[in-house]
């Protein structure tokens, strides 16, 4: 007998729309089917004639834990840090039901309850499911990357990495989620352990050379205003990266996911990665689609720009 029935809806799937019953065994969609075709009984029947029905989405970049580690500064005065209640409470009434942090991986020690640990926020505190993809950078030891596969076997399997420390050294106090950049060995090692156990590689792909070089060209120019961003994080800037990765990707057979893809040169190597038959996915912020730089110079233009930038 199905735990839940789903009646009488316009069903989204990835396959198409059509009006159709869903049964639901668990917390798993287990049919989809004409009206009338599955058992009646259910331990609970949903009319959902008149509604949309949809499967949960699922938030695979979200920035929450880190704002209330212990310590964690406070980001505008006399208003508390959105942690993971807030952003739950978010995707939840937008019909998401699964959100996916960042974690910081431990250098030593059982890298699973290290994980657990920093985590620790949302237990008790969730309107969602969550999860979180562990982070891996250039203080890594190599022992904790030949490690990897203890994450996978907690649940834990996916990564992600930064080819950039993203801001200039004096500005790197500003973000509280734990970035630091990864250097080519601890990358390609990795994405050998993520293709030998099946796991996944999130990529912030910036190229930090050009980046950090940027911004010493804006402090001499006079561009120092931080609506020249893009000046900085430029379209180059991400061509460069997402070579570089795909070729790793290519080498390795490492399953790859470029986060917040802004250029249309990224989203060439990504389609070129994929025409070769590639497993290279990319995701694309609504902001990136919708507005360009331009808008940086707006009264509060800052409210357009996440980083990399438009």
């Amino acid at each position: 007998m199905l735990d839940m029935l789903i009646q009488g809806g316009r069903v989204v799937t990835p396959a198409g729309v059509g009006d159709w019953d869903v049964g639901v065994e668990g917390e798993k969609i287990v049919s989809v089917a004409f009206p009338g075709s599955l058992p009646a009984a259910a331990t609970q029947v949903i009319d959902a004639r008149g509604k949309i029905v949809v499967p949960g989405g699922i938030e695979t970049h979200a920035h929450a834990v880190a704002n209330v580690q212990p310590g964690a500064r406070t980001l505008v005065a006399g208003v508390p840090n959105a942690g993971p209640l807030e952003h739950s409470l978010g995707a939840i009434w937008g019909g998401t039901t699964t959100v996916i942090d960042f974690a910081p991986v431990p250098h030593t020690g059982d890298l699973a309850q290290g994980i657990h640990d920093y985590l620790a926020p949302w237990r008790g505190q969730a309107y969602t499911d969550y999860s979180t993809h562990c982070i891996y950078s250039n203080r890594t030891p190599p022992d904790a990357i030949a490690r990897y596969h203890e994450l996978v076997e907690a649940g834990f399997p996916s990564v992600k990495i930064f080819t950039t420390d993203i801001r200039p050294p004096e500005g790197r106090q500003t973000s509280l989620t734990p970035i630091a950049k990864i250097d080519t060995g601890r990358l390609e090692d990795l994405m050998r352990q993520v293709a030998r156990h099946g796991g996944v590689l999130a990529v912030h792909g910036e190229d930090d050379e050009l980046v950090m070089y940027n911004y010493l060209l804006a402090q001499q120019r006079g561009q120092w205003d931080w609506y020249n961003v893009h000046l900085i994080h430029s379209k180059l800037v991400e061509e460069l990266a997402f070579q570089q990765v795909v070729r790793l990707a290519a080498r390795t057979g490492a399953g790859t996911y470029f986060v917040h893809v802004t250029a249309s040169e990224g989203l060439d190597a990504i389609a070129e990665a994929r025409s070769r038959g590639l497993p290279v996915y990319g995701e694309v912020l609504t902001l990136a689609l919708s507005f360009t730089c331009d808008r940086y110079k707006e009264a509060d233009g800052m409210k357009y720009h996440t980083y990399p930038s438009l």
